[in-house]
């Protein structure tokens, strides 16, 4: 053979040996980077204490399996999370798990649920609680709604004068109104209840009386005509009793709901009766939220901010969770009050005259305190915060158990190990839900405590009047 050639071809054999020597040692060097970093993760991990007391669980951030998921897991109900879980959530915690006992087979049980925790802990705790902790009933703060009798006010002259009082009513007409309340309809028993409380006004205050969504229908098609559908159908005046019951006779239940309007209608009415020497009341009666698009509560507080100074009470006549929500809103806003009413007797109660106590208010004083509706209302509201947490803490506890149930199955853990594991799983579940019984334990006592607070204003209303009165209910 030609020297040169051979020679040629033993530099292109060694260049190739080099070569490949050369990427198997980089090989080698890539894959113990590798591990070292691996270890270095799981050390890591192994040191990242998952929490042991509330308010370590109520900051807690989202395991690396479950954060994409967390709307997911927490809106889903019982059956649909366990099937989404067992597709989505267990395959890829049993690797991790497989490939985390592969690293640490001395791993202790506090290693283990750590690390379970930095998987699967849930991280929307915080919102949850600051919830349950930041919950006040609507009647805080509230005082018991009782007759003062009359006022006076002071003139230029320094001379005191009674207050002349206009109330004007406005009367829901939306074609929800024909719906039955203990087998009568809510139209009618509205009318009866507004014609009673019109009767029984003082003889020298003045009522107007508006009714909205009695025209057109309440499809689709005529909601731009019903919701212009605000009329005064009887101007402001003394009370006459046959040309009130004629006006209230004038009318059925048939359209949209344009609540906003009728306030503004309100307002208007009330434009003439400026001045500290006028008590203006707004009364209104109805049975769901504004669907004509308008503001209400804006429109409510403008008149509180005017020199009308309106109040603007109402009654929700059997309204849902989102009416009574936007009925409060409007009543807070007008400097009002609300109540909820689902009965013909309490529609009744609550429309009565607020002036100087007589008799029969001394007997119906205790409708002046909380409705036992709206305490149950808002025990109902707190309970679905309350709700929302222990659902949280038993799809976390669902899915540490599986993790758990994984690694005894498949004898990845001893005997001894899971059961600790076990231990520590059961009980941060135990301090989850027993903080969420104690802040319901604690939500509710204050409720109660308003509730009894304002039962002891009617109760000292009650022995003030009695005395007075010389009787003794």
């Amino acid at each position: 053979m030609n020297t040169y050639k051979w020679i040629g071809s033993m530099i292109a054999v060694l260049f190739l040996l080099t070569g490949c020597g050369s990427d198997e040692t980089n090989g080698v060097a890539t894959k113990s980077e590798e591990k070292k970093e691996e270890k270095a993760v799981t050390e890591a991990i192994k040191n990242e204490q998952a929490p042991r007391t509330i308010e370590e669980v109520n900051q807690q951030q989202s395991g690396t399996l479950v954060k994409e998921y967390e709307e997911k897991i927490k809106k889903l109900d019982r059956s649909d999370f366990e099937d989404f879980k067992q597709k989505e959530i267990d395959p890829q915690l049993e690797k991790e798990l497989t490939s985390f006992m592969k690293e640490n087979k001395d791993a202790s049980s506090d290693d283990i649920y750590n690390y379970l925790v930095h998987l699967v802990g849930i991280g929307t705790y915080q919102e949850a609680s600051e919830k349950m902790e930041s919950f006040e009933p609507s009647f805080k703060g509230q005082d018991a709604d009782l007759p003062t009798g009359p006022d006076t006010v002071q003139t230029e002259e320094g001379k005191s004068i009674e207050m002349k009082r206009n109330s004007v009513i406005l009367v829901d007409a939306s074609g929800s109104m024909k719906g039955k309340v203990s087998g009568e309809e809510k139209m009618v028993l509205a009318k009866e209840a507004v014609k009673e409380f019109a009767h029984n006004l003082p003889e020298d205050e003045n009522v107007s009386l508006v009714v909205y969504g009695h025209t057109g229908s309440n499809e689709e098609n005529d909601k731009e005509f019903s919701c212009k559908g605000v009329e005064t159908i009887y101007e402001m005046n003394r009370y006459d009793s046959t040309l009130f019951g004629q006006a209230m006779n004038g009318f059925e239940a048939v359209g949209w709901t344009p609540l906003t309007a009728a306030i503004e209608s309100a307002k208007n009415i009330l434009q003439p009766y400026e001045g500290k020497e006028y008590e203006n009341t707004v009364y209104i009666v109805s049975d769901g939220i504004e669907t004509c698009g308008g503001d209400p509560a804006k429109v409510a507080e403008s008149l509180v901010d005017s020199n009308i100074k309106a109040k603007v009470n109402i009654i929700g006549f059997d309204v849902d969770d989102e009416g009574q929500n936007q009925l409060k809103a409007v009543a807070e806003a007008g400097g009002g009050k609300y109540a909820t009413v689902r009965t013909k007797e309490e529609l009744r109660e609550e429309i009565i005259e607020k002036w100087r106590p007589s008799m029969i208010d001394l007997a119906w004083s205790h409708t002046a305190g909380i409705n036992p509706w709206d305490h149950l209302a808002e025990m109902k509201r707190f309970d679905k915060d309350k709700e929302t947490y222990q659902t949280l803490a038993n799809r976390e506890y669902s899915m540490l158990s599986s993790g758990l149930q994984y690694l005894s199955n498949h004898n990845l853990l001893d005997r001894e190990t899971s059961e600790k594991v076990l231990t520590l799983i059961s009980d941060m579940q135990k301090l989850k839900l027993d903080y969420a019984s104690h802040m319901r334990e604690k939500k509710f006592a204050e409720m109660e405590a308003e509730v009894e607070r304002i039962d002891a204003q009617i109760k000292e209303w009650k022995e003030k009047w009695n005395k007075e009165l010389n009787t003794d209910f």
